[in-house]
């Protein structure tokens, strides 16, 4: 049954990425090898880092504002962008 459900879930299609994401995907085959560890190796500053910190201690402790709350998506779908450039970088600076 476990099986089961594992392949019911690796055969279903991952979602679509928005046009200007996937678009930046495609073209870094075209990179240099130079410009993809770059990416690869790619930090998010720690003054980035160290609001995020803050604004999540806020909201775990119920006192964030709308405002902050924004801003903490925003800061939160950054990051996970970075990581999806940073994990693109590498699989094709390995495959080469």
């Amino acid at each position: 049954m476990l099986l089961h459900r594992l392949e019911q879930a690796l055969s279903e299609p991952l979602p679509s990425l928005p046009a200007e994401e996937q678009a930046e995907l495609d073209t870094m085959p075209n990179l240099s090898d130079e410009a993809l560890w770059t990416l690869a190796r790619e930090q998010t500053p720690m003054v980035v880092q160290e609001r995020m910190q803050f604004l999540m201690d806020r909201n775990s402790l119920g006192t964030i504002s709308d405002q902050e709350y924004d801003e903490l998506e925003e800061l939160v779908e950054r990051g996970n962008r970075r990581m999806l450039r940073k994990g693109q970088a590498a699989v094709l600076s390995k495959n080469r």
